[in-house]
């Protein structure tokens, strides 16, 4: 893969309500079913200096869906150099290719009407969810916690990037605490990037909602091929934030099944959960930025496929030996980042439907671990979509 295939279709036949951090509006101003904005200040803000803002859908019921954005990321030089933001066009890895998501645009949460965001499918299993949308804009992961300086590989010239994953975070999850006092049932997903979020701010939303029958699935963010030396995790700060039981794994083996498994282990009456496909092209494609393959070299990225896989189930086994209360669904193709696509009601693996499973997950018991036929060649082959 040569480009991030992520493309936000903003749908602009009607204007969301929008606030401004003066007036930062109560769910009460809010309409049922439609899709408001929020402008937040202060502290946050996106990765060149844009403002920061999170949109909110409510619903009738006391049901919270917490969704963190996807979005790429940058952690080096080149990586965050001018020119990889999404809004920026791409061109220094390459013609059209783009590494992070830059600012947050208006109209943003009406692109959720697919998958687990369509109210008006029948077999959607959180349709009468209330909806918060932590919007990403930081190339950070939402783990970043500060500025961080790079030198631009193009221009030579110092380019300061705003890190400020958790700050933008926290604000929606404060707004969100103080609006959505008491639900029964909260969901906490993300996809890419928004899928790490997920694990990262989860203690958070779960401390903040003790009686809560609580669930979280992080869709296409399994950290393969991550090494514990990666750059990010010192340019966006991420061991500063962290909580007590995180910052207390070790950092020179620190892997994302590990993360998983301490989440787990420090809450074992919520649920931890992980979507992934088998060769999924744009978490490839990132873990052969990160290992400096040639993407040009077909071979190469081929054996960079199967490494990747071989690491993701590795992960993901890794985590459900090692707890009771977390599961997976492993599908089949390339496809990244199934929330937010109609494929969400299209797919299942071994006889069970994708959205039977995530609908077993928010129940409060947890779902079954499902998988493709990963030694009978299933997973390699490609599904709707890809």
């Amino acid at each position: 893969m040569k480009k991030i295939l992520i493309v936000f279709i903003l749908l602009l036949l009607a204007i969301p309500l929008s606030f401004a951090q003066d007036d930062m509006p109560s769910l009460d101003d809010m309409s049922v079913g439609e899709w408001a904005r929020i402008a937040t200040g202060g502290d946050t803000m996106c990765a060149r200096g844009e403002p920061y803002q999170f949109f909110v859908r409510p619903a009738d019921s006391d049901k919270l869906l917490i969704h963190f954005q996807g979005g790429g990321a940058c952690w080096d030089d080149v990586s965050c150099s001018v020119g990889n933001g999404f809004s920026e066009g791409g061109g220094v890895l390459g013609e059209g290719v783009t590494l992070f998501k830059d600012n947050v645009v208006d109209g943003e949460g009406q692109a959720y009407v697919n998958g687990i965001f369509d109210l008006e499918n029948a077999s959607n299993p959180v349709s009468d969810y209330n909806v918060v949308l932590v919007n990403y804009c930081t190339a950070d992961i939402h783990y970043g916690s500060g500025d961080t300086t790079y030198t631009d590989v193009v221009s030579g010239e110092e380019i300061t990037v705003s890190h400020a994953g958790v700050a933008n975070a926290n604000a929606v999850l404060d707004w969100t605490f103080e609006n959505f006092e008491a639900p029964s049932d909260v969901f906490i997903t993300g996809c890419s990037a928004g899928a790490y979020g997920s694990i990262r701010h989860a203690p958070t939303i779960i401390d903040a909602y003790p009686d809560a029958n609580s669930a979280q699935l992080g869709d296409s963010g399994v950290g393969g091929l991550l090494s514990p030396d990666f750059a990010g995790f010192t340019n966006w700060r991420f061991w500063e934030t962290v909580p007590d039981f995180v910052a207390e794994l070790p950092q020179d083996e620190f892997t994302t099944s590990m993360h998983y498994i301490a989440s787990a282990e420090a809450y074992p009456d919520a649920h931890f959960s992980q979507y992934n496909t088998f060769l999924d092209e744009t978490q490839i494609f990132f873990a052969g930025l990160l290992n400096v393959v040639d993407l040009g070299d077909d071979l190469v990225v081929e054996q960079l496929a199967m490494d990747w896989a071989t690491d993701m189930v590795t992960q993901v086994n890794t985590i459900n030996a090692s707890v009771d209360n977390f599961d997976y669904f492993t599908m089949s193709g390339s496809v990244h980042c199934i929330l937010n696509s109609s494929l969400f009601y299209e797919y299942e693996a071994d006889g069970t439907a994708l959205s039977d499973w995530v609908a077993d997950l928010t129940d409060g018991d947890g779902a079954d671990d499902v998988s493709c036929d990963i030694d009978g060649g299933e997973c390699v082959m490609a599904t709707v979509g890809g």
